[in-house]
């Protein structure tokens, strides 16, 4: 087995190989390789992507990194897992050696935002890992059954056409309810949502003082560099990402950011994203008792803008979500799987925060 690493340095040189162009699957896509290429947080020599290759030289697996850097322990220098790829059929051996090969270049100081239960496990029997299980809510304002459920196996695919029909005639008669309730439910006027470009002082001001907790704190050029290069671009899919494992391509792609005044005084500053209709919050800030006026805007941003379903993991957002009365169809509690290395764990305070956001999360 051969392994070939790749320095943030060299991302955008190794897009534009021979080999890259002509692989039958590519790990990286040339947008996010030009993201990845000038996070304000990498250094040059930072290994971002090991690539495995079989005997054949056959690209049978690879890990992704994403640098960053630590709040709380200021220096400290650490790596998001970003995308761990394994050829099901050729590349199980390849799992665990480019697994390992990750911690050694990251001398182990390295986080997982958000695994699947099979890697959470995986993972968890290393040793070398804390377990943490973020407990979040997904509310449904309108019926996502053709979204949802043809993902989950062959059957449900086929039958995706009934799922829309079901879904097109649900809410058809539920949109009627949906304008009810926000004529209803109006904001208060002196509550003002704007979606604004830049970040001002009233804002930056808020988010230093709202993160100090937070394990990884984000500034305007983290929050200019997210903006700019997303990682999933809204339109068509082009001929490669059939080559490609992971979202590169959606119908639907947003990035918004609100700030929310009540009498021309900052309450609240938050990002949202939205892929195909499903509505995320990667980052929030906001001041004691401003938390009532944000579920509001999400839920007329929601309905106007014909948003399916929510997901959120922040605690206190996750909890107001459960209990505030909305017209939601229904909501359930849902887990996000996080793992941080043993190496870092122990540096940390226990009541560390993180973001929706934090990791690759927010470029999705």
């Amino acid at each position: 087995m051969r392994f070939v690493e790749i320095p943030l340095s060299g991302i955008l040189d190794f897009t534009s190989t021979e080999e890259f162009k002509n692989s039958v699957v590519i790990p990286v896509t040339p947008q996010r390789a030009r993201s990845q290429s000038i996070n304000p947080r990498g250094s040059p020599g930072d290994i971002i992507l090991i690539l495995a290759y079989n005997e054949k030289d056959e690209l049978v697996g690879f890990i992704g990194a994403l640098p960053d850097r630590l709040s709380l322990s200021p220096g400290w220098r650490v790596a998001w897992n970003s995308g761990w790829w394994i050829d099901p059929s050729r590349g199980r051996e390849a799992a665990m050696p480019l697994f390992y090969r990750f911690l050694d270049r990251w001398n182990k100081h390295v986080l997982f935002a958000d695994l699947t239960p099979l890697t959470y496990e995986i993972i968890c029997k290393t040793g070398f890992f804390q377990d943490r299980i973020r407990m979040g809510t997904r509310g449904y304002l309108r019926m996502p059954l053709a979204e949802i459920l043809p993902p989950k196996n062959k059957v449900f695919k086929t039958l995706k056409w009934l799922f829309a029909a079901t879904d097109f005639v649900f809410n058809l008669f539920w949109e009627l309810k949906l304008r009810i309730w926000k004529n209803q439910n109006q904001m208060d006027k002196k509550i003002e949502c704007q979606f604004i470009s830049d970040l001002d002082s009233s804002i930056i001001s808020l988010i230093q003082q709202e993160s100090t907790r937070e394990l990884i704190r984000r500034g305007e050029e983290e929050f200019n560099w997210i903006h700019d290069y997303p990682w999933v671009i809204q339109g068509e899919p082009e001929p490669f990402t059939k080559r490609y494992s992971f979202t590169s391509h959606a119908r639907r792609f947003e990035h918004h950011r609100v700030k929310i005044t009540e009498s021309n005084q900052i309450r609240a500053f938050l990002i949202i994203t939205i892929r195909e209709n499903h509505l995320k919050v990667p980052y929030l800030y906001y001041n004691t008792g401003s938390l009532s006026y944000v579920m509001d805007f999400l839920l007329h941003f929601m309905i106007s803008s014909r948003v399916h379903y929510i997901s959120v993991f922040r605690k206190d957002l996750a909890e107001y979500l459960i209990k505030y009365r909305t017209p939601m169809i229904w909501k359930k509690r849902i887990a996000r799987y996080t793992a941080v290395s043993k190496d870092l764990a122990g540096i940390l305070p226990v009541d560390y925060q993180l973001q929706d956001g934090d990791g690759d999360s927010v470029f999705t």
